[in-house]
């Protein structure tokens, strides 16, 4: 499978390199820092640092990992790589 285009969202504010992915049904990928969702976004205040998301290992390339999900309706979210399987299974 090809590699997705990728959309870079620097902060040199912070000098910062981004710290989170997010893949788009393998069509594009978002590279930014998790600050930005966290300031623009409720939905990733809400969730990116939650109990339940644990962050990627030490050494991961990513500290957030999240890839777009469809539901059976047609409708889409994010949701973090990790727990793909997780809500799968839960639906």
């Amino acid at each position: 499978m090809p590699t997705p285009p990728v959309e870079t969202f620097p902060m040199p504010a912070l000098n910062s390199e981004p710290d989170t992915r997010i893949t788009i049904f393998n069509h594009i990928e978002f590279h930014l820092h998790s600050s930005l969702l966290k300031l623009h976004s409720a939905y990733f205040r809400k969730f990116i640092d939650s109990l339940d998301n644990a962050l990627e290992p030490s050494g991961a390339q990513w500290k957030y990992d999240w890839i777009a999900k469809v539901e059976g309706d047609g409708n889409w979210y994010v949701v973090k790589k990790a727990q793909e399987s997780q809500v799968s299974a839960s639906n």
